[in-house]
């Protein structure tokens, strides 16, 4: 185990000390491989090719020869074998399969592919993060290429209406990246293979495109939501501070009506205990705002943004309601056999109607109501909470709708404390709200402790700081009943002063695999190479961590770094220690219902 950690770190120093060689190696040698396939070669162009060829031979031995996994290393790196071995083949030029045509332009094709292959890790080398400047320039670096090959295979003194230029070929190639076609296509087997790679590569980047400009838009609309919030925000702080006349109880607001934000809650570590406070559950789903206003059924998130494609089931089940006219305050749930699910509510965020049709009949959620803030073109946000509690049981008992639920609420301390104490992962606390209070759209006006519990793990992993070289964030993760460590979550509340040390201590135990089973995620779209980058560790340090809720076996946040558990056994870690969901057949006893 020592002698592979030892070699892990070798190889991680090695690429350290040769990125910049090396890149600029896998630079000189594109540019060789591009003039020798358009201008034909020199001695001079032979003799460094040649030079450069070894040394990435060597390279490649001392890689291969420091490797823990000889095979897993073959996996990753075939095709830089293939293009080192290609350049071998000049030397047995005598053979009569390599003199024919077709021989030497199967090699070119060999040699044009594992030469972009290295010029593509050359270029994720020397670019830190895979973003839009990566893509361009491994687009330059493929037309590039491409073009040399193609000027080589579908060359006008060897194919009639072939490319007569390096030029020519170039532009061509652009258009087929780019998608946009031409009207001449390649004769020849090998131009015809070359010419599926890069427009397969014109595919790819064309989505890449099509998804960068998609995340700019979606990016531009959650913004704008965000500052609609702001000004709401800003609008109930001017009538406060008699910028606008208040309104009465009863008295219909339509800005509130037309685009409500709905009130939200200061984090605290305890159940305030003085007299006034109403407590309730917080439920674990998503906030929703019920509004309706004849036919027209909306269901609002937190956000600002309609629900209400997601949960056709609930908004039929609104439509049932004798009540033609009102706003509620609630959040939707979602019952999986006997458990609350929320992983099951973030599936029904597909874009396909079908799958979302499919899984409202299959797994329909509900709507647990604990305000009411319109009813029959009456405004009752004004009212303080005691009378909007009342006019909301009232509501509820009149209407009798399957899958419309009325949320617990008392004002007895210590049953809140027991709902904070017993209650499951259905639950992520527990709220207090002022009994002579109005509702303050948009504004942080009432309490939430939320459950805090606690899990040993192993510490399968960690990622850097950014631009540091010190810790950023360890990995966590339990054993399964399959005997796998599994990736449960990250912690990052690491103090400042520890991380040296703490750095020093981890590089000496990097050992992969790091997990056995479900590892974190690689670079993406929504997490770049610093993010997704990991280094794994041997399953030797078990950390206690502090958490709040757990959705499909994994942390939903990120938890809190309590202590070190140098007594406990590394395999002792399972998922047997995380914390239940609550069962609906609990909720009855839980509450007294």
């Amino acid at each position: 185990m020592a002698s592979a950690r030892l070699r892990w770190r070798l190889l991680r120093d090695m690429d350290e000390w040769l990125a910049v060689p090396m890149v600029l190696l896998s630079l000189a040698w594109l540019a060789i491989v591009v003039w020798e396939l358009v201008s034909g070669t020199t001695q001079l162009l032979t003799t460094v090719g040649i030079v450069i060829w070894i040394i990435f031979i060597a390279e490649y031995v001392v890689r291969f020869a420091l490797a823990p996994d000889k095979l897993v290393f073959l996996r990753h790196q075939w095709l830089p074998l293939i293009a080192l071995a290609v350049p071998a083949l000049r030397m047995f030029r005598a053979f009569a399969f390599l003199r024919a045509a077709r021989g030497l332009r199967g090699v070119r094709l060999v040699r044009i592919v594992g030469t972009a292959n290295r010029s593509m890790n050359a270029l994720k080398a020397t670019l830190e993060r895979r973003g839009f400047g990566y893509v361009a320039g491994l687009t330059l670096l493929v037309i590039a290429l491409g073009a040399a090959g193609m000027l080589n295979f579908e060359n006008a003194r060897d194919v009639e209406g072939g490319f007569t230029s390096y030029g020519h070929a170039l532009w061509w190639t652009g258009m087929l990246v780019a998608s946009i076609g031409t009207e001449s296509w390649p004769v020849t087997t090998e131009g015809r293979l070359l010419t599926m790679l890069l427009a397969t590569y014109g595919l790819a980047m064309f989505g890449y495109v099509a998804a960068t400009f998609a995340s700019f838009f979606v990016g531009r609309d959650a913004e704008e939501k965000k500052w609609t919030r702001r000004r709401q925000r800003g609008h109930c702080r001017a009538v406060e501070g008699g910028a606008a006349p208040p309104r009465r109880a009863g008295q219909a607001d339509s800005r509130a009506m037309s685009n409500p934000a709905p009130m939200e809650a200061l984090l605290a570590a305890e159940l305030p205990e003085e007299q006034g406070w109403q407590y309730e559950p917080k439920w674990d789903g998503f906030r929703c705002l019920a509004l309706r206003d004849g036919d027209d059924i909306q269901l609002i998130s937190r956000s600002g943004k309609p629900l209400g494609r997601y949960f056709p089931e609930v908004v039929a089940m609104l439509a049932k309601v004798g009540e033609k006219r009102f706003l509620l305050d609630g959040e939707l749930i979602l019952p999986i056999g006997d458990a609350l699910s929320f992983e099951a509510l973030q599936m029904r965020l597909h874009p396909a109607e079908s799958r979302i049709r499919k899984l409202s009949q299959e797994t329909p959620a509900e709507l647990m109501l604990f305000d009411i803030l319109s009813l029959a073109g009456k405004a009752q946000d004004a009212r303080p909470l005691r009378d909007r509690r009342a006019a909301l049981e009232r509501f509820h008992a009149s209407q009798r709708v399957a899958g419309l639920l009325l949320s617990p609420a008392t004002t007895d301390l210590a049953t809140a404390r027991g709902w904070l104490e017993r209650s499951g992962g259905a639950l992520d606390g527990v709220v207090a709200k002022r009994l002579d209070q109005p509702y303050r759209f948009g504004e942080r006006a009432m309490v939430k402790v939320k459950q805090q519990r606690t899990a040993d793990c192993v510490v399968g992993g960690f990622r850097y700081a950014e631009k540091q070289k010190e810790v950023g964030s360890l990995l966590l993760g339990l054993y399964g009943e399959d005997g796998l460590l599994h990736h449960v979550g990250f912690t990052s509340a690491i103090a400042a002063r520890d991380r040296p040390a703490l750095t020093e201590r981890l590089e000496k135990l990097v050992e992969p695999p790091g997990f056995t089973g479900n590892a974190p995620g690689g670079p993406s779209r929504w997490a770049n190479a610093r993010t997704g980058a990991w280094e794994p560790l041997a399953p030797e340090l078990v950390a206690e961590v502090r958490y709040d809720q757990v959705t499909g076996r994994r942390f939903r946040h990120g938890t809190g770094f309590l202590r070190w558990r140098p007594d406990k056994e590394p395999r002792q870690c399972t998922f047997d220690q995380l914390a239940p969901e609550l069962r609906p057949s609990e909720l009855a006893e839980l509450f007294g219902a």
